[in-house]
């Protein structure tokens, strides 16, 4: 009876050792609607504006730190012509408390979008257990196109299975020793479109786990 209470109790701490070990980033991400506007750069340009809000939960039991910086220009698919898109954080003054259908914070909004990748802004944050940080990721590309683009998800590289139809400019060595890396999926519409026809996954940032 004894050997057998050990043997249960080895199988027990073999199966919790596996699932430690097939544990996510421990980050919860819940999202607003994507959103846009038009807007018009200080040279009379007009670019379309597409953003998404997260809400970003720590939903372990140990502190999370999270580094996000986005501040790159792409390259549209091919079939979208010879035009490029950038990407980039919206800093805190720009993001609302909650991943809302409407935020409606333009004050401020034109000049940061007219220098979004000159003077990027980069998110440096230790989230404590069960605390939430609100993060917007935007894009900006001229008009007219006959393409768009748009945030669709923020993820840890734990959850890339679950775009396993995009294109990936993420690191291919497939490590997930921390710091674990945040990827940014991104989806092509043909204009007026109502279904992506491509998505791509880039590097957005990192995860890692501060020592007590």
């Amino acid at each position: 009876m004894i050997f057998r209470t050990i043997v249960g109790l080895l199988i027990v701490m073999i199966v919790c050792s596996c699932i430690q070990k097939q544990s996510k980033s421990g980050l919860q991400i819940e999202y607003g609607s994507n959103q846009g506007l038009t807007h018009t750069d200080s040279l009379g340009i007009k670019h379309n504006y597409r953003y998404i809000t997260a809400t970003i939960t720590n939903d372990s039991t140990i502190p999370i730190h999270l580094q996000i910086a986005l501040s790159k220009e792409y390259e549209f698919p091919a079939s979208c012509g010879d035009k490029k898109y950038k990407v980039f954080l919206l800093p805190k003054e720009l993001t609302p408390d909650t991943a809302a259908l409407y935020n409606n914070i333009t004050d401020g909004l034109g000049n940061f979008l007219d220098r979004c990748l000159d003077n990027p802004y980069v998110l440096n944050k230790t989230l404590e257990p069960g605390e939430q940080h609100v993060v917007t990721i935007g894009t900006l590309y001229s008009r007219p196109t006959n393409c768009g683009v748009v945030p669709n998800a923020l993820y840890a590289q734990g959850d890339s299975h679950n775009f396993h139809t995009c294109n990936s400019l993420m690191d291919q060595d497939g490590s997930t020793d921390p710091p674990l890396s945040l990827g940014l999926k991104l989806d092509f519409y043909v204009t007026r479109g109502r279904s992506p026809f491509e998505c791509i996954l880039i590097p957005c940032g990192q995860i890692s786990y501060p020592e007590p």
